[in-house]
């Protein structure tokens, strides 16, 4: 029987929503299918759970452990009733609910897709079928554009200066769009943002938001070298107090002028050490030290215009940012023509078209009384969609 740890004895037990995290190789998927199968024991069916995961590989490589794990648990089940039942469930393991999302996607739409106006031979394009035909509909988009001398296409090239870099963004567009549920409304709302003075502001405070985020993740280094220096090191270690100082007043920082002014204030003293001191049991914290001021400088470059400025050349922005959002919309809804024309969905769109069974009441409510548990396997790379 596996020797687990406390964390990963608390993770297999514990009750309710859990998420765990933890390094690569500490034994999560070994923790997840214990967890699965201490479920399955104590009476809930394998088909009951529903079990995601990020790659097919996995999906499969989560199934035998399970399903080995049950017929071992079998093996040395004190009773016949409980031997049989988790053979059985051992034999079930192959048809449950344990697979990508997509193919769980796939499976819903399968038997439910009357629900949203599929075609029921409709069948998933590959990635390089989707990609051939974004490529087709690339030229034709842009053909089409510079013939109609399209307003917004105009604006877009003068703007970023040739047809690819134009291109490329109305691709970057879309498919980070296709990560919201509802893509058309999250786009709109993009860009009206643009008209929301309120909102120019809100942009310029994430920008400060996401600066104290790296921010706070270099200070965790640098505490951690300065406090692994010797006593002996009293003056580096003064200097470097006073830098953390300046740097957590710059975490109190809210609006974009306040952290601008505070980046330009920045200043650093003279480092010294002892000489007694050998390079390695300094090297951590110079090198700390180096990636801080080295963070400030990329700062500063994202700072360079006073707060009216930066809010002026935002609202400025606004008619591209509008342009792009229309031309995106338009090779959106040829992409989704020429799709249906193919009988064709690719793998955003088994997510969509699935999210929109779902919001049929019955719908959900059958797969709500079927799955008793839910577990996702590397979460972290899981989108809002999903």
């Amino acid at each position: 029987m596996a020797r687990w740890t406390a964390d990963q004895l608390l993770a297999i037990q514990s009750e309710g929503n859990l998420i765990v995290s933890a390094a690569a190789g500490a034994g999560k998927t070994a923790v997840l299918t214990e967890r699965i199968v201490s479920r399955i024991r104590a009476g809930a069916p394998v088909e009951s759970l529903l079990v995601l995961t990020f790659t097919r590989a996995a999906a499969a490589e989560m199934k035998g452990r399970i399903s080995n794990r049950l017929n071992q648990l079998a093996d040395e089940a004190e009773t016949p009733e409980e031997m049989r039942y988790l053979r059985r469930q051992a034999r079930n393991v192959d048809g449950a609910f344990i697979s990508t999302i997509h193919a769980f996607c796939a499976r819903v739409l399968r038997r439910h897709y009357h629900a949203v106006n599929l075609p029921a031979r409709a069948k998933t394009a590959d990635e390089m079928e989707s990609a051939a035909l974004i490529e087709t509909l690339r030229d034709e988009l842009l053909t089409t554009l510079a013939n109609e001398n399209d307003a917004d296409y105009t604006a877009l090239l003068a703007t970023l200066g040739s047809e690819q870099a134009a291109w490329d963004a109305i691709l970057s567009v879309y498919r980070f769009t296709r990560s919201q549920p509802e893509p058309k409304s999250w786009l709109s709302e993009a860009a009206s943002n643009y008209e929301d003075e309120a909102a120019l502001a809100g942009i310029l405070e994430d920008a400060v938001g996401f600066c104290k985020s790296e921010l706070s993740l270099m200070l965790e280094t640098l505490v951690r070298e300065r406090d692994a220096l010797s006593p002996d090191c009293a003056n580096a270690i003064s200097v470097l107090d006073d830098e953390l100082s300046r740097y957590r007043a710059m975490l109190l920082c809210r609006r974009y002028g306040q952290y601008r002014d505070a980046l330009n204030a920045m200043e650093y003293g003279r480092l010294v050490f002892p000489r007694a001191v050998a390079e390695e049991d300094k090297a951590g914290a110079k090198a700390a030290r180096d990636a801080g001021k080295e963070l400030i400088k990329e700062q500063k470059k994202r700072f360079v215009r006073a707060e009216a400025d930066e809010i002026a050349v935002l609202r400025k922005s606004g008619t591209v940012v509008r342009a792009l959002c229309k031309l995106e919309q338009r090779f959106e809804t040829a992409f989704f023509e020429a799709k249906r024309a193919k009988n064709l969905m690719d793998y955003d769109d088994l997510e969509h078209f699935t999210l929109e069974a779902l919001h049929h009441q019955e719908i959900a409510n059958e797969y709500r009384e079927k799955f008793t548990w839910i577990a996702v396997d590397e979460y972290q790379d899981s989108n809002r969609v999903q």
